[in-house]
């Protein structure tokens, strides 16, 4: 059996004692405080400490937990961690898993970044990283399955349905997967029929991944967030975009706005009123999401936001509030490492 993600700290506590970096093993004692509370600088200010002693495993360990907590619980800005998740990887390179299982999480944090900031354009990077994930760690430790479950995220991202469907199933036909992957991966589920226009097969798979809650299964909060918005994007696939937007207000309670799944909802939302040419409400719920999107520093999601809501602006013959989206648009288009959206951005001005 490989040595455990929580197996190595203890032990290497006490080395770090004897040999005077006690402030440094001080820091592991504090660290379920930090990474439980909002103390994701404190998480930071360990990882220097470490980086400043020549402590690798260390600064893996505290930096990977300060990427992940600025992404799903403080809301920090994405863009940033870029370069948290860049020395994460050289890092990683040159760390043995066998003595510091981390070396895997290093990787997981920068294909999360990747993830999170422009998921299209960066694609290749994410699939590398998740295929270097699931060959290398072994099937026993928990990096193994988030390298599976990033390579799920990104074939849906790009549009490969047949094969992410393939992978959900292999998942899910896996005796040695959990009941916390078997839940992230019924909710991936629905992502792909939601691309898919299937509400039948969408409520059905809902439905799997709810009884799952109802064992009494402890989950993420961002994995609870992709559930709401998943109730959202099935009302929108219903057609019923009121009962999508009652809900997204229902869901402001339980899913902060600053969270990349509360953007990605309304963004839904707007691209559905753009079909219905309900001009308004496009305006508004694309407004929403460009206005938090813009706060985390997403560039991919700021960038989509920003055009729908200009092309909203556009058709309403409002011209200062189309520039004031198009300008922020044109700011944002260049941070992004695929064009697709170039033709419609020329469309409202953003160049």
């Amino acid at each position: 059996m490989s040595i455990g993600l929580w197996d190595w700290q203890e032990e290497d506590a006490v080395r770090l004692r004897e040999e005077g970096k006690g402030e440094l093993a001080d820091l592991w004692d504090r660290f379920l405080d930090m990474a439980e509370g909002n103390q994701p600088e404190e998480l930071k200010k360990a990882a220097d400490l470490a980086q400043a002693l020549h402590e690798s495993s260390w600064e893996v360990f505290f930096r990977h937990w300060y990427v992940q907590h600025r992404l799903y619980r403080s809301f920090g800005p994405v863009k940033p961690l870029i370069e948290h998740g860049e020395r994460l990887w050289r890092l990683a390179e040159k760390i043995d898993a066998s003595s510091c299982p981390q070396r895997f999480c290093a990787l997981e944090s920068l294909a999360a970044v990747y993830l999170e900031y422009d998921r299209q354009g960066r694609a290749a990077t994410i699939l590398e990283t998740a295929d270097c994930i699931t060959r290398h760690a072994p099937h026993d430790i928990d990096c193994h399955y988030c390298g599976v479950s990033l390579r799920l995220q990104v074939l849906i991202a790009t549009g490969k349905m047949t094969e992410a469907r393939s992978l959900a199933e292999e998942i899910l036909a896996d005796p040695a997967a959990d009941a916390s992957l078997r839940f992230l991966t019924r909710l991936t589920e629905a992502e792909i029929e939601i691309k898919n226009r299937n509400l039948a097969a969408l409520e059905e798979t809902l439905q799997r991944a709810r009884a799952l809650l109802d064992t009494g299964l402890e989950v993420n909060p961002d994995h609870e967030w992709f559930l709401y918005r998943l109730e959202v994007e099935a009302r929108i696939v219903a057609g019923d975009l009121a009962a999508a937007g009652t809900l997204i207000h229902e869901a402001g309670t339980k899913m902060p706005k600053e969270s990349l799944d509360s953007v990605r909802v309304c963004l839904s939302l707007a691209r559905a009123c753009a079909d219905t040419e309900a001009w308004d409400e496009q305006l508004s719920w694309a407004s929403q999401a460009a206005e938090y999107a813009t706060i985390r520093q997403a560039a991919r999601l700021a960038s989509e936001a920003h055009l729908l809501a200009a092309e909203a602006a556009k058709a309403l013959g409002n011209g200062s509030i189309q520039e004031k989206h198009a300008t922020a648009l044109a700011q944002w288009l260049p941070k992004l490492q695929s064009d697709d959206l170039v033709d419609r951005a020329q469309g409202v001005g953003a160049t």
